[in-house]
């Protein structure tokens, strides 16, 4: 997809999956309560800053991670929570490379997160409670794990990043944290 750099935005879709991958740490073959760990996807898109204000419009892939989350959730929204910060980090980088070929200096690491203001971005989401936590101010979790992940992203919201839900069968990243062949058909848009 032509992209002019000048309208690049970063689209980050996050995802996770509560306890569904296996950690060798608890595993006893045959029983099935190996699943403690939990699975976290995450897939950046440049795409314009059109395409994000009017939530439609052609991407190009450009990054993509699934892994084991290594600390131990309790909760899909602290899943979910890790994800998203994920997410949020790499399509930071993305956009601190867009500012620097926009800009006539060289990046200031100092200064980074002024200078990518300049680029719009959006993480998608399909968990209604995360999305739900991040817009009510009023809401807080009673884990102070969760409680820090889900302020650092309130703070990436507050330098202009916008969170979007959508339903499972429009969220990127869901293939990424499934143990299925089908999963990978969500690559395919």
């Amino acid at each position: 997809v032509g992209i002019d750099l000048h309208d690049a935005a970063v689209l980050e879709f996050a995802d996770s999956s509560l306890a569904n991958a296996g950690d060798p740490d608890y595993a006893v073959p045959g029983d099935g309560l190996g699943l403690l760990a939990s699975q976290a996807g995450w897939v950046v898109i440049l795409t314009t800053s059109a395409a994000i204000k009017t939530k439609a419009g052609l991407g190009s892939f450009v990054a993509a991670k699934t892994h084991t989350i290594k600390r131990k959730v309790r909760a899909t929204l602290a899943a979910e929570g890790l994800a998203a910060n994920e997410a949020a980090e790499a399509g930071d980088l993305i956009r601190a490379h867009f500012a620097e070929i926009r800009g006539s200096h060289p990046l200031d690491l100092r200064q980074w997160r002024s200078e990518v203001l300049n680029v719009p971005a959006a993480l998608v989401t399909d968990c209604r409670s995360l999305y739900d936590h991040l817009y009510k101010r009023g809401s807080t979790p009673d884990d102070k794990r969760l409680r820090l992940d889900l302020e650092m992203l309130r703070n990436e919201m507050e330098r202009g990043l916008e969170v979007c839900w959508v339903e499972t069968w429009l969220q990127m990243a869901d293939g990424l944290t499934k143990d299925a062949r089908d999963a990978l058909y969500y690559l395919k848009y």
